[in-house]
């Protein structure tokens, strides 16, 4: 059955027209959405905190900046049962001290804990002066000036790891990139 307007003419062509646009459309929301569907999660380029020697004498090169860092002396991921030991190292404070981390390029949350206790995903210290530990053959100048307070990290995971450190109502944030040991990707 051809329908015809009201002059007589056939109305054919302009619905083939109109039924053709409307394929041609979905096939182009097809073509553009389909690269969009099948992409790989966007991988982030870690750049982790500098790294500094601040204290030679005490400890290994430090990873943050004023007035916070990490020090653990591992670049490799040990396995998620295998704490590694770290010290956070601040400048000196009686304030309250939080510490948290998570991972920036996956999902993951750093466990923490002091000494023997549970892990948590906050590291806290009431009165970081009060607790810091003496290391040994430490200047006075130095125990003046910082705070040590050892922790065990458990990291999840490997990958691109973010610590926020409150101190009183501020807050710092130290990024490090943790690897596979004998891998080159460490996202995987």
């Amino acid at each position: 059955m051809v329908m015809r307007n009201g002059d007589g003419h056939s109305m054919k062509m302009p619905a083939i027209i109109l039924g053709l646009c409307v394929l041609g459309l979905c096939v182009l929301g097809l073509f553009l959405l389909k690269p969009l569907a099948s992409q790989e999660p966007r991988r982030i380029v870690c750049e982790s905190s500098p790294t500094q020697d601040l204290l030679p004498t005490l400890t290994a090169p430090m990873t943050g900046a004023s007035p916070v860092w990490l020090v653990d002396g591992s670049a490799t991921w040990p396995g998620d049962l295998v704490p590694i030991k770290t010290l956070w190292v601040l400048r000196r404070t009686s304030d309250s001290v939080r510490i948290s981390g998570h991972r920036m390029d996956a999902p993951g949350t750093a466990k923490l804990r002091s000494g023997s206790e549970t892990p948590s995903d906050v590291f806290f210290v009431a009165n970081p002066s009060r607790d810091s530990v003496m290391r040994g053959g430490s200047p006075a100048d130095a125990m003046q000036s910082f705070v040590f307070l050892p922790s065990h990290v458990f990291y999840p995971s490997p990958g691109c790891w973010l610590f926020t450190v409150h101190i009183a109502q501020q807050e710092f944030r130290i990024v490090r990139e943790l690897k596979t040991k004998g891998l080159f990707d460490s996202t995987r």
